[in-house]
């Protein structure tokens, strides 16, 4: 039987909303399950939502590559469960924030900007990097300079372009692009060679720090980008050519690091940013999702504000804990070892292949975040 301690979270919340009560049983069964398994934690409810069980182009991998950790997510060119998206704008925002409203359930952040925190950006957010959406070009200069830029085509064909010297004539074809700099890699080309060449690799380049990238392969057929442990970008260049990079730019990252997947903070942190790239979901309505989460949220702070803050508190994070548990044991199930060439463990693949499920890991994932909200708002209360 359910127990007490999980009908007092449970009920309020299912009989004020019809969709939570429409899935009462499911959710019943499922903690049924997880307490024979001796878990001792609270359940909390989740939405769910039945389509196609199949899906591709929103695989996550991390690697050791030249003793460099590299996290990334690769998307499918020509996907049909995934779009892709650029974000930008003249004001700053989360990439959090910016995922919800794009629906987007992966994304990093892009361009270097000169941040209004820096007294040298006289208090303003700005930045003279490319940035190109929907095929309107917002380019502060008509010329890159050494800059590079990483875009795509109308059918997510993507490409490096450079004015003047990397697919000059290509412009007119852009339909998304964001710029910045170093290039790592044109046409498979080390392009870190010419920038010591001409002087422009400095110390930010050399010095050993988290970076962020993104990188098609040769043929064209896969986009990927992520996030890597403090290494240089010389260091950096011939690992990223190991896991197939053929064209690559060096994206921002330090203070203004954000990086999801499948609306999981994987890295965050204070800054907001001008811009970002994104994976967005075809085949489930993250929009819904969405709204049922915004709506319900008042009532479930409500439902836990109810008891003393430290009960609260004990139950947010035990309701936490049973997020991240089904989290880890879907991942499980849909992770994929790797091995080097010597046949050792080399980490890891994820591609969760059944859209069913991956709505309820998008869906705990924001949960996750607004319960974590939720215990940092009751903690600091006085009362």
């Amino acid at each position: 039987m359910l127990s007490d301690r999980y009908k007092d979270i449970l009920l309020p919340i299912i009989r004020n909303f019809t969709i939570f009560r429409k899935i009462f049983l499911y959710v019943y069964n499922m903690l049924t399950y997880y307490m024979k398994k001796n878990m001792k934690k609270i359940l909390f409810v989740f939405l769910l939502f039945s389509l196609p069980s199949i899906s591709y182009g929103n695989v996550f991998t991390q690697i050791n590559s030249r003793d460099i950790k590299i996290e990334y997510i690769t998307y499918t060119v020509g996907s049909e469960i995934y779009d892709l998206k650029v974000w930008l704008s003249d004001d700053v925002a989360t990439i959090s924030a910016i995922s919800r409203d794009y629906w987007a359930i992966s994304g990093i952040n892009w361009v270097f900007f000169c941040p209004a925190d820096y007294s040298a950006c006289k208090w303003k957010n700005y930045t003279i990097n490319e940035r190109f959406e929907d095929w309107i070009d917002l380019s502060f200069y008509p010329d890159t300079g050494e800059r590079g830029v990483f875009w795509w085509d109308q059918d997510t064909i993507p490409f490096i372009h450079q004015t003047w010297k990397i697919n000059s004539s290509e412009r007119n074809n852009i339909f998304e692009w964001l710029g910045n700099f170093p290039i790592l890699y044109a046409n498979g080309k080390n392009m870190l060679e010419y920038y010591h060449d001409v002087w422009l690799y400095d110390a930010k380049m050399s010095a050993s720090m988290k970076r962020h990238f993104i990188c098609s392969n040769k043929e064209k057929t896969e986009i990927f980008f992520g996030s890597t442990s403090s290494t240089s970008l010389d260091n950096l260049a011939p690992a990223l050519y190991d896991i197939w990079c053929w064209d690559g730019l060096n994206l921002d990252a330090w203070a203004s690091t954000y990086f999801n997947y499948n609306w999981r903070e994987l890295e965050k942190w204070s800054r907001k940013v001008l811009d970002g790239f994104f994976i967005v979901p075809k085949t489930f309505d993250a929009i819904a999702i969405n709204k049922k989460l915004d709506s319900a949220m008042p009532e479930i702070t409500r439902v836990f504000k109810r008891y003393p803050k430290q009960s609260a508190l004990a139950k947010i994070t035990a309701v936490r804990e049973y997020l991240k548990k089904y989290r880890w044991d879907m991942y499980e199930t849909y992770s994929k070892d790797i091995f080097d060439s010597n046949g050792d463990l080399n980490w890891y693949s994820l591609e969760v292949t059944d859209t069913y499920i991956l709505q309820k890991i998008y869906l705990f994932n924001i949960l996750d975040i607004e319960l974590k909200k939720l215990y940092n708002s009751i903690s600091s209360s006085t009362s």
